[in-house]
């Protein structure tokens, strides 16, 4: 952007594996912005990974060069192999970033700032320096920045919201970027003022919807289950079967598990040794109380059975006996 063309709002943004900056503010006149370049909310990640010739600086995560009025707030910059924040303070035409609430990380590189001409690896000395990143005093010992691992969720899997020990959590300053929304929203689409305070970061807490826009969770049989587990949810263990999922309805005689219990084309048939109660294990010849996938079948037996609660299953057949249900309802199919 040029600061003299253009008054820009940059937020709620995640700027990854670019070969260049991350972003870059340049104004090419002398003359001064009409307003500010506001940049809130936004994570960048692994960006400046192009490496110059010996002696130069490689690319940064965020640089500005000769630009005036630009604020920097809320963002987490991390870098693996470049300087993370390069602020050209005292050059031509430069004036300072003002740059607050933010967390800052660099794998490699023990100099995490580049302000005028001059790098830093100590935040404190930095602050001081510039007058931004308040990092925490006798005073007031609660910093506004941090230089730390912001603890992203799982960088692997493209996950860079927050994990519950991270110091972005609930550490933002409180910005309010459309005042015509309430609230306003993260990267995710989520309401930002979720915790005590704004989240630093393009996330306000965890975003599942977000992991899965990468396509990280696969469902190729679209039985609504994916097969990767964890996040994703219990893993379909056939992706290409939409009959066998977690929970889905027994079929007899398909020669599957389909529910994913270990059982393949169960019937559970009522017993009835102990007692007649429908939910005591010790009542079925398989020692489990059906679940409402299960195909059940009442026989003849020491005590009928009664329900003491509501149930559900896939598929009831009464060969002996009477089933009792009292007030209980007792559905059958799913």
């Amino acid at each position: 952007y040029s600061a003299y063309e253009a008054v820009a709002l940059i937020a709620n943004n995640v700027l990854i594996n670019n070969k260049g900056h991350g972003i870059f503010i340049i104004n090419n006149t002398p003359t001064p912005a009409r307003g500010n370049v506001e940049i809130y909310n936004n994570t960048f990640y692994n960006n400046g990974y192009y490496e110059e010739p010996a002696g130069t600086y490689p690319y940064q995560t965020y640089s500005s060069t000769t630009s005036r009025g630009t604020i920097f707030k809320n963002n987490i910059v991390y870098s693996v192999n470049s300087l993370s924040f390069h602020d050209a303070k005292g050059t031509l035409w430069a004036d300072s970033t003002t740059s607050d609430y933010n967390i800052f990380f660099s794998e490699n590189n023990p100099e995490i700032w580049k302000w005028g001409s001059i790098p830093y690896s100590d935040i404190s000395i930095y602050s001081r320096d510039s007058g931004n990143d308040f990092p925490g005093d006798e005073i007031d010992p609660i910093p506004h920045s941090y230089l730390s691992d912001p603890l992203f969720f799982d960088v692997m899997a493209n996950r860079f919201d927050l994990n519950a020990l991270s110091n972005g959590i609930d550490a933002g300053d409180f910005l309010d970027l459309d005042p015509e929304a309430d609230p306003d929203l993260d990267f995710c689409g989520q309401p930002i003022y979720e915790g005590l305070a704004q989240d630093i970061g393009a996330f306000e807490g965890e975003c599942l919807s977000y992991f899965n826009s990468w396509g990280l969770c696969t469902d190729d049989d679209r039985d609504g289950h994916d097969a990767e587990g964890g996040l994703c949810g219990i893993a379909d263990q056939d992706d290409l079967d939409n009959t066998v999922y977690p929970g889905a309805p027994e079929i007899p005689d398909d020669g599957k598990d389909n529910d994913q219990d270990g059982l393949i084309d169960e019937i559970i048939t009522w017993t009835g040794s102990t007692s007649g109660d429908w939910n005591t294990a010790v009542n079925w010849d398989l020692n489990i109380v059906p679940q409402t996938s299960d195909n059940i079948i009442i026989t003849d037996a020491l005590y009928d059975p009664a329900l003491t609660s509501a149930v559900t299953v896939n598929n009831l057949t009464i060969e002996s006996g009477i089933l009792t249900l009292d007030a209980y309802s007792l559905t059958v199919g799913m």
